[in-house]
């Protein structure tokens, strides 16, 4: 048995649930960079029109395939589709959405219903949920913090011992089988108009230059859809459970907080206004933290949560003031040498049109 909850979700910055798929410039949307939109051709007509004239078939393949033409100069998808389908794009697409990115780049996809309506999966905001419990568990329940110190430990002394991984990753695995018996919903749907095309960079926390561009599908801010929350009658409340997404996110903030006052030095002298606009930011998620009413809960969900949107990763960088951050990161980096582990990660994916994080939401329970 379990209670259920209505929720209202409202984003605070742009949400991008990615379904792992990605659209060609060359052949699946047109960017008009003079009006802000972004076209998505209409395959089934393209697939027609190519179908009434096959000797077109070879040069369509070739320039959808190395976005060149065959005069080896960029394939130019709107001219090819206008001269020799007589497929105007702007006028007949699949799709059109306002779009703040510019130039020939894949284009990141979101989950949405029939390809137009975007929606958020309960299965992320379960996954989400799921990862501030288990950070609360570990710093807070007696068994949590027992699995923390015996972990550190091992991180130190028992790199290589099997069986002793084994069973600290089963116990783990068994605290975070104690909230599986969440139940979260699909949201509702939002409209094709409540999306738009962002692109996004990392920011560098030390110097703010911005690098690795990505175009992405995103929900729109201060948008507002719903779900149902289903808690099992156990030890858990409602009350309780906002409780730790709330500290599960302060910590967060805290942490890109304390990283951008230590080492964004460069970043505040050379950008004094984006390295404002972001501490303003956090500040303000913590503040709203702080004045909620045991109500509404802050939270991020889908791509560009950050390393710290992590309950292993962000308890041993705050467990004794960080110093077993290293050697976590040894064991579990991938094989990356960090110069100082204290700063990493050393980048963050921001919107570039918001100059925030991404997946910023907001719950509410509906009374």
């Amino acid at each position: 048995m379990r209670k259920n909850y209505p929720i209202r979700l409202t984003t605070i910055t742009p949400v991008c649930i990615g379904t792992g798929q990605k659209l060609s410039p060359y052949a699946d949307y047109i960017i008009d960079e003079d009006s802000k939109k972004i076209f998505y051709v209409d395959q089934a007509l393209v697939k027609r029109k190519i179908a009434e004239k096959l000797n077109l078939i070879d040069e369509y393949v070739h320039g959808v395939s190395t976005g060149m033409d065959n005069n080896r100069s960029r394939f130019n998808l709107y001219k090819f589709l206008k001269a020799k389908l007589n497929i105007d794009v702007y006028t007949q697409h699949q799709l059109q959405l306002d779009c703040e990115a510019q130039g020939n780049k894949e284009l990141c996809t979101i989950i949405k219903n029939a390809g137009i309506y975007p929606y958020i999966p309960g299965s992320s905001i379960k996954g989400a949920i799921k990862t501030a419990l288990l950070y609360d568990w570990i710093i807070n329940s007696k068994d949590g913090r027992s699995w923390l110190q015996r972990f550190v430990s091992a991180l130190l002394q028992n790199r290589d011992d099997k069986e002793m991984w084994t069973k600290l990753e089963n116990e783990l695995e068994q605290a975070l089988s104690l909230f599986e018996r969440l139940h979260v919903t699909d949201s509702t749907q939002l409209n094709d108009d409540d999306m738009i095309v962002i692109e996004t960079k990392r920011i560098h926390i030390g110097t703010g230059e911005l690098t690795i561009p990505q175009v992405w599908e995103a929900i729109l801010e201060e948008k507002q859809i719903e779900f149902h929350l289903g808690i099992p009658y156990t030890n858990l409340s409602l009350v309780d459970l906002i409780e730790c997404i709330n500290r599960f996110s302060q910590d967060n903030n805290q942490k890109e907080l304390m990283l951008l006052n230590k080492f964004g030095t460069v970043f505040k002298d050379k950008y004094p206004e984006d390295y404002t606009d972001l501490v303003t930011f956090y500040e303000q998620i913590n503040y709203d933290i702080q004045q909620s009413q045991n109500k509404t809960a802050y939270l991020r969900i889908g791509s560009g949560k950050g390393y710290y949107f992590n309950s292993i990763a962000v308890a041993v960088a705050n467990y004794e003031e960080g110093k077993y951050f290293s050697a976590f990161l040894k064991k579990y980096g991938k094989g990356y040498k960090f110069k100082n582990p204290h700063k990493f990660p050393v980048t963050r994916p921001i919107d570039m049109s918001s100059f925030k994080p991404l997946g910023w939401v907001k719950f509410e329970v509906i009374d």
